[in-house]
């Protein structure tokens, strides 16, 4: 039915150039990564669960099935396939040696407990006591193999490394998921108003998935040691800045600045020597905008709209209603903001799980920035990716409920980024112990050459007095 109902429906780049455009650039870009990018199994795993995690099936305009992509059966099973990678990433933990209780993450431990609380107040508001526990099964099934293995590949600068080349390898199958159904029925990627929502539900899904991607690319642009790769950088970065336009998105948009401006903030004098590139990117952008008609949608990024004040008033009346238990997901009355979005379904303490998540990891981007400067220039870099992706996370979190998310590729994103922090820390405090050990050297050589000097000075004036 979507489909008739949609081939009704004209969005003016029927019959341009663009089809070629996607598959001859998307289809080299897919050979290239797979020629550059090279992972281990284990970081395969980790690339499955955030892959499942940015698929989702997109509800047709009759409200009554799902739109029909080519690959629309893996999308409606999601939750099982990231299950399924989680239980082998589980399986992997039980043979994973080296871990120890110090390299479990504030973050990780706090998006546990918001999952787990979820699922027992699931007792409460759903009929069928199965979704709670399906719930909780699938938090602890998902996250403390996370909280694990994450930190133990990227216990080096090469494993933080290899850990952002494999989201950007999401990236490039996701993008080429999208091409292979641009050429099928383009229609399909994009809702009745021509936003693009790509392989998930909605356009705001689409911008929150992009912006990250559009960051990590431009931060590997700027520190992979890899020169080979530099051109794949740029190609992700048009890419999912292409489709993050597509979107009309506001939040994604606000996200990617955010984003960029911590990457940036440090390497201005390097970045102006992109510009050249940026200009040819933009350009480029620009044509293909113009062949897909995107270039419609710009007007509501630049929008002055509000659009998120009745849903936060109906989510606070409803917190207010039952501040201590909430009255459920499914009657919270939106999803425009993680914190009343969390207070109107699980109440006052799952409320106060997502402030501590938002200033603790606050707390953990200032303490990295202090200690940024004990560190080599690859590891600033590092810390400004880890400072980078946390405010894009809580920037967006503020306009959209992701923080609530079950099979969530933003929860995903912020685990794989926490857990690198082990790495960092200890970084940083080899880092102080280095620079007070020379301060302290420095002091005793200091003070053992103005001794010298003292003594040389009654050799040579002896009878001085």
């Amino acid at each position: 039915m979507f489909g008739l109902a949609q081939g009704e429906h004209i969005y003016g780049f029927e019959g341009t150039g663009a089809q070629t455009i996607f598959m001859a650039g998307f289809g080299g870009l897919v050979l290239v990564a797979a020629l550059l990018l090279r992972v281990n199994l284990r970081f395969w795993l980790l690339a499955g669960v955030l892959m499942a995690s940015a698929l989702t099936a997109a509800v047709d305009e009759t409200k009554t099935g799902y739109v029909q992509t080519w690959i629309v059966g893996v999308q409606l099973r999601k939750a099982e396939i990231h299950l399924a990678f989680g239980v082998m990433l589980s399986i992997l933990m039980l043979f994973q040696r080296g871990f120890s209780a110090s390299s479990l993450t504030f973050q990780g431990v706090v998006v546990l407990l918001m999952g787990l609380y979820a699922g027992l107040l699931q007792f409460v508001h759903k009929d069928n006591p199965m979704d709670a526990v399906q719930t909780v099964l699938f938090y602890l099934a998902t996250v403390p193999c996370l909280l694990m293995i994450v930190p133990q590949l990227a216990k080096d600068s090469e494993g933080c490394l290899a850990l952002i080349r494999t989201i950007m390898w999401v990236s490039v199958i996701w993008t080429f998921c999208c091409s292979v159904q641009y050429v099928l029925d383009p229609r399909k990627l994009l809702n009745l108003q021509g936003r693009f929502w790509g392989m998930l539900a909605n356009a705001q899904q689409a911008a929150v998935l992009c912006a990250p991607f559009a960051v990590c690319a431009v931060w590997l642009l700027l520190n992979d040691p890899k020169k080979r790769t530099k051109l794949l950088w740029i190609a992700l970065i048009a890419i999912n800045l292409l489709f993050l336009t597509w979107t009309g998105s506001r939040t994604g948009a606000l996200m990617f600045i955010v984003g960029v401006t911590f990457v940036l903030y440090a390497r201005i004098g390097q970045a102006v020597l992109l510009l050249p590139v940026a200009a040819l990117m933009l350009w480029g952008l620009f044509t293909l905008a113009i062949e897909l008609k995107i270039y419609e949608n710009l007007e509501r990024l630049v929008s002055t709209e509000n659009t998120r004040t009745a849903a936060w008033e109906s989510m606070w009346n409803n917190a207010m209603q039952s501040p201590l238990l909430g009255v459920g997901f499914d009657d919270a009355g939106g999803s425009e903001n993680s914190y009343l979005l969390g207070f109107a379904s699980y109440g006052i303490v799952y409320f106060l799980l997502t402030i501590a998540l938002l200033l603790g990891s606050m707390f953990i981007c200032w303490r990295l920035l202090l200690g940024r400067r004990f560190v080599d220039t690859l590891d600033r870099g590092l810390i400004d990716l880890f400072i980078s992706m946390n405010a894009m996370y809580f920037a967006g979190s503020f306009f959209e409920g992701y923080m609530l998310g079950r099979s969530n590729c933003s929860q995903v994103l912020l685990l794989f980024i926490a857990g690198m922090l082990p790495y960092l820390d200890h970084k940083i405090a080899e880092g102080r112990e280095e620079r007070a050990t020379r301060v302290s050297d420095e002091h005793v050589e200091y003070e053992y050459e103005g001794q010298y000097e003292e003594d040389q000075g009654r050799n040579v004036h002896p009878t001085s007095h």
